[in-house]
């Protein structure tokens, strides 16, 4: 069975945390990805789950997983624990998802976001205008 979404925990800890990310950066566990890909394979989808974060993978290694795996669907799942945690996880959507198309994959990408109105950026909106560069955005900010 081929699979049908490929549900991707993007990670950006190099370019975040510098070399604190070797031995020091947390790691989440990828929940929401988790629960979605639960859900995808209950109506009868096959779901796979990337996590670029765990693996410490960088941009052109996760470039070539998605391509190896060759989903249906790619979709980027962003959320966090703490408030700021999706902002800081935008980022490793954007320079994957403009690696992905870079690279000439023509998978259609989503990004579902799991993020507070209380980002950083004092603009829940901003995270999502940054989430549209990735393709179709699923959100729960107002």
């Amino acid at each position: 069975m081929g699979i049908d979404v490929l549900f991707v925990n993007p990670g950006n800890a190099k370019a975040i945390y510098q070399d604190l990310a070797t031995d020091f950066s947390a790691i989440e566990p990828p929940t929401w990805a988790l629960l979605l890909a639960e859900s995808v394979r209950s109506v009868g989808f096959g779901p796979a789950i990337l996590d670029v974060n765990a693996e410490r993978l960088s941009i052109a290694q996760a470039v070539e997983r998605i391509s190896e795996v060759s989903p249906r669907l790619i979709c980027f799942v962003v959320y966090g624990q703490n408030p700021n945690s999706g902002t800081v996880n935008m980022s490793g959507v954007v320079a994957l998802a403009d690696a992905v198309k870079a690279s000439g994959i023509s998978i259609p990408v989503a990004a579902v976001l799991q993020t507070g109105p209380a980002e950083p950026s004092g603009d829940a909106s901003a995270v999502q205008r940054q989430a549209h560069r990735a393709g179709t955005t699923i959100s729960n900010l107002a």
